[in-house]
């Protein structure tokens, strides 16, 4: 089993990662739109969906690699599951690019939607895209190895690199003033660098790969990874039907500015909800690596539950003050982009406290992950179809808050069938959140109905729905001396803090 120190240093790096991806994008974003416009952004935005049409070559090789590996460990089956991995992601991926690479003007022009006079930057930053998508594929099958063998702060350490060469290069290329096609080579470059690491820290760490006997094993190799990386594949190529087919649809039907504004909450929501995934995601080989579902089940409910309330002041936080927060950022354009916030990242977030559980799905009951997926995209596609010609681009806020609501339930449905828990234990427990989530929340907005500096109606607004929160945990007895026994065990000086922060 994972040692937990080695728990809390894949969660806190993972943390410190996305914290500065989190300021780096919000940097970028102001300096891409300021300096290229929105329109530029919005193309931008829609071509990105390259990566995740690379899901259809991917065949869940990353998560099988990562169960096969945490299973086995470092031994010649591993190799082989690495060697296999590798050679088959090259013999989908490169047809499936250059096949991209010739279409390249018909799905800019046909499924994009490109305005005709961004086209031709267009076409640049869509080649150097499939480049860099091709080496970021290949490097993630690499670091999926590091992860397995609980070397998650390495990959969190290459991410953060990646994003500094990311954003920073497009920072640079938009304060420049160039086109598109410049912002697409900054982006290859960056993968290439990444992937220059990626690889070097896994022959340092993973050492030399036994290729004798694999033309032998080949085929018992490929069919035992299919045998379950296909499930996870399902649900990722049904998952492309989500958010990357709501950008092509919101292009389609509204334009590609309107895609900028969605991708920008979308870019917000990422980073929120990549900051809990991270430091749940050491989770993953955890449950992987238990045998009992008894044990499993309580790590599970148990974190939804702790996590849940951990989100309540972020999501009350959003609500308030993200008006304000929109307004020093960008400017101009508020109202669609503050009311996208908010609704995308709030319910993404409340959807996120059954990350636990869907890790729990991915290892043992892979199968019930694509009719998550598939929910999601079933209930988005028709809020939207329905509502678009009623009320215009906010049916996609609805359908994509309806979405996460769906499949929300149906993975509680699953957790208390397979698992004998839910995150609430009775209506007492819920009722108990809510009130503190509205209450919180009606004093943070009050507040800042009261103030008049856009600074004050963020700062403010933010101080008191954290000391209230903190308050009326204390009032209801939230946590307890056990939670932060059990989670902070030898760490003494973190116990005694939070217990008298927590603890009345």
């Amino acid at each position: 089993m994972i040692q937990k120190r080695t728990l809390y240093k894949g969660s806190v790096t993972g943390i410190i990662q996305l914290v500065v991806a989190t300021l780096l994008t919000l940097f970028a974003i102001r300096i891409f739109v300021t300096y290229l416009g929105y329109d530029r952004y919005g193309v931008f935005s829609i071509i990105t969906v390259i990566g995740n049409l690379n899901i259809f070559t991917n065949l869940g090789l990353n998560t099988a690699l990562i169960k096969f590996i945490s299973e086995q460990g470092k031994t010649k089956e591993s190799d082989f599951d690495i060697l296999v991995a590798i050679i088959i992601l090259i013999l989908i991926l490169t047809p499936f690019s250059i096949l991209l690479y010739l279409l390249g003007p018909l799905i800019l022009k046909d499924f994009f939607n490109i305005p005709i006079e961004l086209f031709d930057e267009s076409i640049g930053l869509y080649k150097f895209m499939l480049i860099a998508n091709y080496i970021i594929l290949i490097g993630q099958l690499i670091t999926s190895v590091i992860d397995a063998i609980q070397k998650i702060y390495i990959t969190n350490l290459l991410q953060i690199l990646y994003n500094l060469l990311y954003w920073g290069g497009i920072s640079i290329t938009a304060l420049l003033g160039y086109s598109l096609q410049y912002v697409g080579l900054a982006i290859t470059f960056a993968s290439i660098i990444w992937f220059s690491f990626s690889l070097i820290a896994f022959k340092n760490l993973w050492g030399k790969i036994i290729f004798k006997d694999i033309k032998r094993n080949f085929f018992r190799i490929l069919k035992k990874q299919l045998s379950y990386s296909i499930k996870i594949y399902l649900s990722g190529v049904i998952n492309f039907f989500y958010e990357p087919l709501t950008k092509i649809i919101i292009s389609k039907l509204f334009g590609v500015k309107e895609v900028g504004y969605f991708d920008i909450a979308l870019k917000i929501r990422t980073q929120l909800w990549s900051l809990i995934t991270k430091a749940l995601y050491p989770l993953l080989p955890l449950i992987a690596s238990i045998k009992e579902e008894k044990q499993i089940g309580f790590i599970v409910n148990d974190v939804e539950h702790k996590l849940l309330y951990i989100i309540l002041p972020i999501i009350s936080t959003i609500f308030v003050c993200t008006f304000s927060f929109v307004k020093l950022w960008l400017g101009g354009e508020v109202f669609l982009i503050s009311i996208s916030i908010i609704i995308v990242v709030c319910t993404y977030l409340i959807g996120s406290s059954v990350i636990p559980n869907y890790y729990y799905l991915m290892a043992r009951r892979v199968d019930k992950t694509i009719l998550l997926q598939f929910s999601n995209v079933a209930a988005n596609i028709i809020f939207i179809l329905v509502l678009y010609n009623i009320i215009g681009y906010y049916s996609v806020l609805i359908g994509f808050s309806s979405a996460i609501f769906t499949s929300l339930t149906l993975s509680l449905y699953y957790q208390n069938k397979y698992l004998k828990g839910m995150i609430f234990k009775n209506f007492v427990d819920l009722f108990k959140y809510l009130l503190i989530l509205i209450i919180v929340t009606a004093v943070g907005y009050v507040s800042s109905i009261l103030l008049g500096s856009d600074i004050l109606k963020i700062i403010v607004p933010f101080v008191i729905i954290l000391l209230l929160t903190v308050l009326l945990y204390r009032l209801f007895k939230i946590f307890s001396q056990d939670d932060f026994e059990r989670y902070f065990e030898k760490n003494k000086r973190i116990k005694l803090i939070l217990s008298k922060i927590f603890i009345s």
